[in-house]
């Protein structure tokens, strides 16, 4: 039963518009609102795969280097392992060569294997070099005198002992 206003100043009509007006707009809110929200939890939803994906690269990134970094450095380590056997090697190389090559030695292998002997007075040539921007050469042997041998005796005993006692 429909509710009559005897009062002329109220129409009834017009509530009824107003709130069906009011229900349509509170409707048409609701859906905009939910339309909204579907939006909204898209973007949210979209946003967090993309900072899910951006974590995920950076990771993948960090890892690889990681990996990379591992690999160097096992690299390094066995090159450094690599140049400590050369050095090695190298040393007992080192210590091979100085006992094989001395003076003595040589001397030994030039006289047995290359017939070499050590000069004669009458084979050794004298350069003067007191002159300036001349070099004489002499055919015949100076004169020896004592101090001169003496000298030349002195040398010869100290190179003999310099080889003896291994010094150059």
């Amino acid at each position: 039963m429909p509710v009559q206003n005897t009062s002329s100043a109220y129409k009834y009509e017009q509530d009824i518009k107003y709130i069906q007006a009011v229900e349509g707009r509170r409707k048409r809110i609701n859906e905009q609102k939910r339309r909204h929200n579907r939006l909204f939890y898209r973007l949210v939803h979209a946003k967090s795969i993309c900072a899910f994906l951006i974590i995920v690269a950076v990771s993948s990134v960090i890892v690889s280097n990681y990996v990379e970094l591992h690999e160097l450095t096992s690299e390094i380590s066995t090159l450094r392992t690599g140049i400590r056997e050369f050095e090695n090697e190298n040393v007992i190389l080192e210590n091979q060569i100085e006992t094989t090559i001395s003076m003595h030695n040589i001397a030994e292998i030039a006289q047995r294997d290359l017939g070499l002997q050590h000069p004669t007075v009458y084979q050794t040539v004298y350069v003067s070099l007191f002159h300036e921007s001349r070099v004489e050469l002499t055919e015949h042997a100076p004169e020896e005198s004592f101090g001169s041998r003496l000298r030349l005796g002195l040398n010869s005993a100290l190179h003999r002992a310099r080889e003896y006692i291994g010094v150059s």
